[in-house]
């Protein structure tokens, strides 16, 4: 097995994890509503995780300019959740999600240039789950909530937005 290839097929994988947010970011109808809550705040919610969770936890500080502005407490979608904002009439604009998700994306690749397959098991300074949990979590979470926009657009009749997979 050729040095790192983990961490190379993890940056490959991550990469078409990026290209399916952008489809949602460009493509869904964001005033459209799921329980109670408009499709901006729920892509605001994946892109927050995705910043706050891929790297390391332990150090993360939300930086607002890198979304627009946007009040980090409209990534709580949940109302048993801490800090949550029903916000009605707040539609976080597609302008502001798309420089969030550059940022992220940005951040990301800055990480993942660096990871090596040694690196993924290991625990960061303060963060309870190793470098390989935290992305793998990430993974499962980002198309969770890319399924709940598409079926929030589909629902609303704009049709299902476009998916990228292994092909």
């Amino acid at each position: 097995m050729s040095e790192n290839l983990l961490s190379k097929i993890i940056a490959e994988q991550t990469e078409i994890l990026l290209k399916n947010i952008n489809s949602v970011v460009q493509s869904a109808n964001l005033e459209a509503e799921f329980d109670g809550l408009n499709a901006s705040r729920f892509i605001f919610h994946t892109l927050h995780s995705l910043d706050k969770w891929f790297v390391n936890p332990a150090e993360y500080k939300y930086d607002e300019n890198s979304s627009g502005g946007v009040a980090e407490n409209l990534s709580v979608i949940s109302s048993y959740r801490q800090g949550f904002d029903a916000a009605p009439g707040v539609v976080i604009s597609r302008e502001n999600l798309e420089k969030y998700a550059v940022s992220v994306a940005q951040k990301i690749r800055i990480y993942l240039a660096k990871l090596s397959d040694k690196m993924l098991s290991e625990k960061l300074d303060g963060c309870e789950f190793t470098r390989l949990e935290l992305i793998l979590g990430q993974f499962r979470h980002v198309m969770c909530h890319v399924g709940i926009s598409s079926a929030i657009n589909a629902q609303n009749r704009n049709g299902w937005l476009k998916y990228f997979g292994l092909d």
